[in-house]
């Protein structure tokens, strides 16, 4: 997630998502290399408890796009100018 540009990380908005990319700029700028990875498991009938599981790639990228826009000035799940399901 090789952005370059300002992210508004917060222990008050979107938590989880910002204690990742925290870590991750941690280790980076200690030159240790990272990788940010985030994992989606369609059709998974054994979490409907917790909540609809999705059922197509398309609708797990749309969620984790809109988690993190209010957490950077660009679409940080770009690499190269690819969109995410094509890196």
């Amino acid at each position: 997630m090789a952005i370059g540009a300002p992210c508004h990380i917060s222990r008050d908005m979107h938590y989880q998502m910002s204690n990742r990319v925290a870590w991750a700029w941690k280790l980076t700028e200690l030159g240790l290399p990272e990788v940010l990875v985030y994992l989606e498991f369609l059709n998974a009938d054994e979490m409907q408890d917790r909540a609809a599981p999705f059922a197509s790639h398309a609708g797990w990228q749309q969620l984790v796009q809109a988690h993190s826009a209010p957490l950077f000035d660009v679409d940080p799940w770009k690499r190269d100018g690819l969109p995410m399901d094509a890196a």
